[in-house]
């Protein structure tokens, strides 16, 4: 049974042989999404539609034609208006109500490209745990049946009782079942990225990047101050909130007079004539259209600087919640790499040179089942680990600042 256990190379291994296939970097994939993915499309045609409103708040008002018969059918007043907001400051103040949506539009833009990022990173990671786990399954399937081949042998020559046989064949269909599983998994999850890059779910492709452990020291002294300076979703609340101010003053604007110039062609039945004059042109009187706007755009503005406090209130507690999941994600791997690891080296050789007579197949099985079990966990505690990170950067706008120790 010794010599059983070392044949099989009982480890923790990952390298496994890939079919032919796609090879995707996390980069790649990256560029792939910002490139194609209809969020930062649809992103992208906000800014364009927010821009255009720019060119049209600075544009002046168009001019009006009006054609009035007055009495028989050769009379007709032919009449030229031009409108003008220069002494309201209506235009000025609309422009810059446009400019800052538009701002606001393209810190929209910057946030959807830092969430797909985010999203994307996540999937990725995601797609290479799925598939460390696969690997891990399937060297354990093999172990499973090798095992239970030898049992089938070993009883054939009646060395062993039946038991022995009938115990290995329910560890290899356990061993299969939980590889169907991983597959699956894997499959999923590959489809989930490939739907963030814009691509047919069926995509067959193999992580070029590897899953590793990187101990990375952060500067986690003013995380929250960073992420309220360069949040997009911040900036974008700003803006917002600018751009109410402008539309307020914009609607009490209305009960300004305003120049108006007219070209007026008159011919009546026995006179005809042109006259060119300017003139004020202003509201005799408000019905409580004028007085209805002002109280709603000082609403909307008074939502829009609600909405950029509880913004930033939401971004602080992203930057503490995302701090957190950190330093329990490294404390995780750690532990697996300074205690459980240690363990399951020292059990590894125990089995390999401790028990020449008294390994028994319970014994074989569950270190069998003890190796796999730690690698698959702490596949998944890396896992944990890069998602941690990458939540943290996101929640911070950012890459994250080195430490002090770090950069020296």
């Amino acid at each position: 049974m010794l010599r059983l256990i070392c044949g099989m190379g009982l480890c923790l291994g990952w390298t496994t042989a890939v079919a032919a296939q796609e090879r995707l970097s996390l980069e790649q994939a990256l560029q792939l999404a910002l490139r194609n993915n209809p969020r930062i499309t649809a992103a992208r045609q906000r800014v364009a539609a927010a821009q255009g409103r720019v060119d049209s708040a600075r544009s002046h008002p168009n001019p009006e034609l009006q054609l009035i018969p007055a009495g028989k059918i050769d009379d007709a007043q032919l009449v030229l208006f031009q409108p003008t907001e220069l002494l309201s400051g209506r235009r000025t103040l609309r422009h810059r109500a446009a400019r800052a949506e538009a701002a606001a539009a393209e810190a929209d833009l910057h946030a959807e490209m830092l969430a797909l990022t985010f999203d994307v990173t996540t999937a990725y990671v995601a797609w290479q745990e799925a598939v460390k786990v696969q690997q891990l399954t399937e060297k354990s399937v093999a172990l499973a049946r090798r095992l239970h081949e030898t049992a089938q042998k070993q009883f054939d020559a009646g060395d062993v009782p039946r038991a022995h046989v009938i115990r290995t064949r329910i560890e290899l269909a356990s061993a299969e079942q939980e590889l169907t599983a991983a597959r699956a998994m894997t499959d999923m999850r590959r489809a989930a990225l490939n739907t963030l890059l814009a691509r047919a779910p069926h995509t067959l492709a193999a992580p070029a990047d590897d899953l590793t452990y990187t101990p990375r020291e952060v500067d986690v002294s003013d995380l929250i101050g960073i992420a309220l300076a360069q949040r997009p979703e911040i900036q974008a609340a700003q803006f917002n909130a600018q751009s109410g101010e402008f539309i307020v003053q914009f609607a009490r604007a209305q009960r300004r007079p305003d120049l108006l110039f007219e070209w007026r062609s008159v011919r009546l039945t026995r006179h005809e004539g042109r006259a060119v004059g300017v003139g004020l042109s202003f509201p005799l009187l408000d019905f409580g259209r004028i007085r209805g706007e002002v109280r709603a755009a000082a609403a909307e503005a008074a939502a829009r600087r609600a909405l950029l406090v509880q913004v930033q209130q939401t971004v602080a507690l992203e930057v503490e919640a995302a701090l957190r999941r950190l330093r329990a994600a490294r404390e995780q791997v750690e532990i697996y790499t300074k205690r459980i690891s240690p363990d399951v080296e020292e059990l590894m050789k125990m089995m390999q040179a401790g028990y020449p007579e008294g390994v028994t197949l319970l014994e074989v099985i569950d270190a069998q089942r003890t190796l796999t079990t730690t690698g698959i966990q702490f596949v998944r505690a890396v896992a944990e680990h890069q998602r941690a990170l990458t939540e943290l950067e996101r929640a911070i706008g950012g890459t994250l600042p080195a430490s002090d120790a770090a950069r020296r």
